[in-house]
């Protein structure tokens, strides 16, 4: 299995991903799931490629603001 390094310095983002810059389109923490990352933000939960970023899924407009609210 990986390890997780101790050492800042053996350390690097990956990716990141942006869904705005105001203060609503925070996301949720994240769920990983399998190949998967789950965000919730503006109404909506994300399916992105931990891989990749790509995004591959999208729900239908759930309503309003989920904050800070956990998955």
């Amino acid at each position: 299995s990986a390890t997780t390094s101790s050492n800042l310095g053996q350390t690097s983002t990956k990716w990141e991903k942006s869904f705005g810059t105001d203060w609503n389109n925070s996301p949720t923490p994240p769920a990983l799931i399998g190949n998967y990352i789950y965000t919730g933000t503006n109404g909506y939960v994300y399916k992105l490629n931990k891989d990749t970023r790509a995004q591959e899924g999208k729900s239908d407009y759930l309503g309003g603001s989920f904050g800070y609210s956990m998955m």
